[in-house]
């Protein structure tokens, strides 16, 4: 539980820092920024599932040489 609240908050401030230099970059219209904020919030919730995946796939090549 822990690891997924540390994994959330590093998730969080990537994304936040994004926003600030897309923010100070130009100034979006809402529609615009709306398109951000769910590509960013796709993506960042994508990509833990993507890491499981790959550890998942990872796991019965790591247990074949190491228990």
């Amino acid at each position: 539980m822990t690891a997924a609240l540390f994994l959330a908050f590093a998730l969080a401030m990537d994304a936040f820092a994004v926003a600030l230099t897309q923010g100070a970059r130009f100034r979006p219209g809402w529609r615009h920024a709306a398109a951000i904020a769910v590509a960013f919030g796709v993506f960042q919730g994508v990509m833990p599932i993507i890491g499981w995946g790959i550890g998942t796939v990872a796991q019965g090549y790591m247990e074949a040489v190491d228990h």
